[in-house]
């Protein structure tokens, strides 16, 4: 599935829900760090995290989850996950567990 359509399902369903939109997905997961050089591009997936209810941080040193590869000076005890890890929790509509999407 293309990025651009998974911003449009999360969109769309948000949208379509009457009331309050109920797609809580990352709304109990640390702050999230994404790398300036994420593929998809940083503001899709900032959006895609919001729309699940995550929280999306400015510096690395505040996430407990930094998506994509950054170089810079990694703090203890973050998780550093690829982006698909976002991609996919929110196409199985679950959060994945984090094995295989841990990167180095």
């Amino acid at each position: 599935m293309q990025q651009g359509n998974l911003y449009r399902i999360c969109r769309l369903e948000k949208q379509s829900t009457t009331g309050a939109y109920q797609q809580d997905l990352f709304a109990n997961q640390a702050l999230i760090f994404i790398s300036p050089k994420s593929e998809p591009p940083i503001l899709m997936l900032e959006k895609l995290v919001e729309l699940c209810g995550g929280k999306v941080c400015k510096t690395l040193r505040k996430a407990g989850i930094c998506i994509g590869h950054y170089k810079g000076k990694r703090p203890a005890g973050s998780q550093y996950l690829s982006e698909n890890w976002i991609l996919d929790c929110i196409t199985q509509h679950a959060l994945c567990p984090i094995d295989g999407y841990v990167l180095e």
